[in-house]
């Protein structure tokens, strides 16, 4: 039954491929399309012939205008006088002043000669005493009798170191009136500027 099957299929695909090349001859060829001629690109016009620009004229030469001088006639200035020269005024010449004399001036060994007169004592203190109320400066280590510079302990205070030892072995001139006690000439003295310090 197969094999009958598969004779019967085969003669059919047979007869198929028979009627299929017969109608393949009977169709006939398709005509062949003939392709439209190209256009031809238009035609080259070449460019315009070259003109050269016209020739080149320069500029005209610069030419300067000419220099113009103008004299101006002016006045001129008048003759500078200077100033006279500066002649200070002559120094003025005074006659020296007479300076007042000073009270006079004695040593220390002098003194008793000139009791009662507003003088200069001068001398180098070589001993000095203070008793608590009295302050002794004597100029000789003999002192008995000769002079003596007297300071009592209210006006000590207003020195600004003890008299006995801001004047000792210092050589001063005392200021003030010579007086005498009981035959010893004095100078008593109340502030520190009464004795100047001269070595």
């Amino acid at each position: 039954m197969c094999w009958r099957h598969l004779s019967l299929r085969l003669l059919f695909l047979a007869v198929t491929a028979i009627a299929l090349s017969a109608c393949a001859r009977a169709t006939p060829p398709p005509t062949p399309t003939t392709a439209p001629s190209p256009t031809p690109y238009p035609t080259f016009t070449p460019y315009p012939t070259f003109t050269p620009p016209s020739t080149y004229t320069p500029y005209p030469t610069y030419t300067p205008q000419p220099v113009v001088i103008r004299v101006v006639t002016g006045t001129p200035l008048p003759t500078y006088t200077p100033y006279p020269t500066y002649t200070p005024p002559p120094t003025p010449t005074f006659a020296p002043t007479a300076t007042p004399a000073g009270p006079p001036l004695y040593s220390w060994e002098e003194a008793g000669q000139h009791i009662g007169e507003y003088a200069v004592v001068e001398g180098t203190v070589v001993r000095t005493h203070n008793t608590g109320k009295v302050i002794f400066l004597n100029f000789a280590q003999a002192y008995q009798g000769t002079f003596t510079v007297v300071i009592f302990a209210k006006d000590a205070a207003k020195f600004p170191q003890p008299p006995e030892q801001l004047y000792l072995n210092r050589h001063i001139r005392v200021t003030g009136e010579i007086s005498e006690y009981r035959g010893t000439p004095q100078i008593i003295v109340r502030h520190p500027g009464q004795i100047e310090i001269v070595k």
